[in-house]
This record gives C-alpha cells, sequence and structure tokens, in this order.
C-alpha cells in the first residue's frame, strides 16, 4: 500500500494494519529459512511497508476520526556562506618539521 492511501487510516486502523504485516513478515522469513519459498522480494517488500507505517505512527501523520491527515512541512534548506569555506580542501594539521632533541 502506497504512504498516500496509509495517510488516510486512523491511528488503530494502521496499528493493526502493523501487526498483520509484522506477522505476515515473520511468516515470510520463516518460509524462506526452512526453504519452502524463494521469493525473496516478498520479504523487501514486507520490511518496507513496515518501515512506512512505522514513519506515519511516528511523525503523527495519520488521519484522525474528524480530520484530514496531518502534512509534514519540508525540510527548511540551510545555506550560508561558512558553508562554502568548510567545502574548501584543507592539509590537515601536523608537524611540518622534524622536531630537534638536544644532545648533551
Amino acid at each position: 500500500m502506497k504512504a498516500k492511501e496509509l495517510t488516510k487510516l486512523t491511528r488503530e486502523e494502521l496499528q493493526s494494519r502493523l501487526s498483520e504485516k509484522r506477522k505476515e513478515l515473520r511468516d515470510s522469513e520463516f518460509d524462506i529459512r526452512i526453504g519452502q519459498t524463494q521469493d525473496f522480494n516478498q520479504k523487501l517488500k514486507l520490511r518496507k511497508e513496515v518501515a512506512r507505517i512505522l514513519t506515519l505512527l511516528n511523525n503523527n501523520l495519520f488521519a484522525t476520526e474528524s480530520q484530514e491527515p496531518k502534512k509534514s512541512k519540508p525540510a527548511a534548506v540551510k545555506t550560508s556562506k561558512t558553508s562554502d569555506k568548510s567545502a574548501k580542501i584543507t592539509k590537515p594539521a601536523g608537524k611540518s618539521e622534524k622536531t630537534k632533541t638536544k644532545s648533551k
């Protein structure tokens, strides 16, 4: 299921779907281990689905019973003059000359 479709679900629906997908993932992993199936893509798809659901739950991006789903704000892009200075390649600080020791 796409993330856009998942945002239309309520918290309870997402939690129930999460438990279903985790069970399917366990079953899929078990089937792969015992050699019953060779479908590794199914496992990857289930892992991504679980991650999508957890992301929505952790960021509170789900529909409430009376509202539309919340929309996340895009991340702010930080631009400054100091970032240009840090991009320059500099030599690591080290000993430029061998230290001289006094001999007796």
